[in-house]
This record gives C-alpha cells, structure tokens and sequence, in this order.
C-alpha cells in the first residue's frame, strides 16, 4: 500500500488560510473550506477502502496519520485562491476524484484518508488562528443505491 509523501503533497496554513500543494500547483482555501473537503474526503476514503478491503483497523490508523510537512507555504508560488470555487468529491471504485474549480486529482482511498487527516488538523489550526470558537455538528454522506451496494457488498 503506497503512501502519499510530502513531496508529492503537502497541507499547510498560511494565516487563516490552508494551502493545498499538489506537484507545481498550489491551492489557498479558507479555513471552513478544507475542513468540509476533509470530511467528504474521510467519506469517500472510507467507501473507496472498503471497496478495496482495507480492513477497518488500518483505515482508523490512517486517519490519524501526522501531518508531515512544515508549516509554511513555500514563496516561490503562489497559490491559487479557491474561495468560492466549486468544489466536489466522488467515489469511483477504489479511486476518489477531488475536484476543485478546474483541477481534478485523483488518490486511492487510503490517501484520501490521510489527506483528509492533513486537511482537518491544518483546517483547525487556520480556525484557531482566525479565533474562531464556534462549534458546529455536521452531518454528511453519500447517497447510494442501498440494494445495489448489498449486492456488491460495499455497503
């Protein structure tokens, strides 16, 4: 099972902002931003894992990965700002699609999982950063075909 590295990915805050660096491109969102990805992203990682049949105890390691990198955001780019653009999470199998404006990255279900993870952490260091005490319940999900998903065994 491979594993994302930090020189393939990298999640750091930068102020209230969280700085999503793929390759050459970078992408700044706001705080409430990364931290809903990271939920859909922890979703989809879960479905896509069980497609793969990653047992449940090493999908629950995954996601407390640490966070690897520095934080900092590196001054030789500059990131793209991903305030108001759509962005959406599908499942494809053992692949999730995250798709953010015009960009479209594509991880197994076990590094979604631990983006997700570098996600939350640095979303919640930008909230605290901007002071930001509120606490919120969330609930999201993916709607399914529940017989379908019975008869394949992924539900």
């Amino acid at each position: 099972m491979g594993v994302v590295t930090n020189e393939q990915l990298s999640v750091a805050t930068d102020g209230t902002s969280v700085v999503l660096s793929v390759g050459i491109g970078a992408i700044c969102m706001g705080y409430e931003t990364a931290l809903n990805i990271a939920r859909m992203l922890r979703i989809a990682g879960n479905i896509a894992s069980r497609v793969a049949g990653i047992p449940v105890g090493e999908r629950a390691e995954l996601k407390r990965q640490p966070v690897m990198n520095g934080d900092y955001v590196s001054p030789h780019r500059k990131p793209a700002d991903a305030t108001g653009l759509p962005w959406r999470i599908d499942v494809d199998g053992e692949q999730v699609i995250l798709q953010i404006g015009g960009i479209e990255m594509g991880f197994e279900g076990h590094d979604a999982l631990t983006i997700s993870a570098w996600l939350r952490h640095r979303g919640k260091a930008a909230k605290s950063i901007a002071g930001d005490k509120s606490r919120a319940v969330v609930v999201s999900g993916f709607l399914s075909d529940a017989e379908e998903n019975y008869r394949l065994g992924t539900g």
